[in-house]
């Protein structure tokens, strides 16, 4: 395991997993109040450290087939679970059984996009990817979020407007829409 450790690619990864996890954190209230603007911020993170974690691995001709698994189990937490917990915390809580079904969705979702995009890994990298990714639905939450708070409104009016964001971004994560790499 300590090569896993001392390999530079991984350190990133991990990072995003902190994001992922202290995004979680946030948006529970644990250390407090609920801070979302603080954990959509983390979810964005995440996203930059994913987008690194690739580039040093080609760079350092470090990748590993470890490093795949750790990438994709970090993505799962970062831009699936990590954004369900704050959709449900700041928008979709107040519907109830209806709102934790919407986050859990998305967090499936997430998860069957990952697991399909697994199994095609292997393959020649394609000009188009086959479903929106989990990091951009992920980053499109917490973006939705940080406008929101922009704006000044401290509470969400219309929680079934992200109940419908979170279904759509689901939907497209599975869906068989082709955007461009």
């Amino acid at each position: 395991m300590l090569k896993h450790f001392a390999n530079p690619p991984n350190w990133f990864t991990s990072a995003g997993l902190f994001c992922g996890l202290y995004s979680i954190i946030l948006s529970t209230g644990v250390e407090g109040d609920p801070n979302f603007y603080r954990a959509a911020v983390m979810i964005l993170f995440a996203g930059v450290f994913d987008m690194l974690d690739g580039g040093v691995a080609r760079i350092t001709k470090t990748g590993s087939q470890f490093g795949v698994q750790l990438d994709s189990l970090t993505d799962i937490v970062s831009f699936g679970i990590a954004p369900s917990v704050l959709l449900y915390a700041w928008g979709i809580h107040s519907l109830g059984t209806l709102g934790l079904v919407g986050a859990f969705l998305f967090c499936l979702f997430g998860a069957f996009r990952l697991a399909r995009f697994n199994l095609d890994a292997g393959e020649d990298k394609p000009q188009f990817s086959i479903g929106l990714t989990i990091t951009c639905a992920g980053g499109t939450v917490a973006t939705a979020v940080m406008a929101h708070a922009a704006s000044g409104r401290t509470s969400v009016e219309h929680p079934i407007n992200v109940l419908i964001l979170a279904l759509i971004l689901g939907w497209l994560m599975v869906s068989k829409v082709q955007y461009r790499t």
